[in-house]
């Protein structure tokens, strides 16, 4: 099975969880072959500021970005996020294919 993380701005705003929630159900429900792993979702219980605790969290999620197959990005405004560049960044750096939604 093919395991796909879904890279989406969060800001530590629930909004964001909400919307990549439903992006994301709206992918499994085309692709249900596809294991969509979502770092949002799995880490948004950390604490999120922009210091120690950022720079943890963040690498967490390439360590999780690391065990996948390739990585979807999910929003238009990726590149205002200083996660979603990071994890792109990673991404091609390590050569692993990078699509956009």
């Amino acid at each position: 099975m093919k395991v796909v993380y879904f890279s989406h701005p969060y800001g530590a705003d629930e909004k964001n969880l909400k919307l990549a929630a439903q992006k994301l159900y709206e992918l499994h429900q085309k692709n249900p072959e596809v294991c969509y792993v979502s770092p949002l979702h799995n880490f948004s219980f950390l604490p999120y500021d922009f210091d120690e605790n950022y720079a943890k969290g963040l690498a967490y999620c390439l360590v999780l970005l690391k065990a996948c197959d390739s990585i979807l990005v999910g929003s238009d405004n990726w590149e205002d996020s200083k996660g979603c560049c990071a994890e792109v960044a990673y991404a091609y750096a390590a050569g692993m294919p990078v699509e956009f939604l």
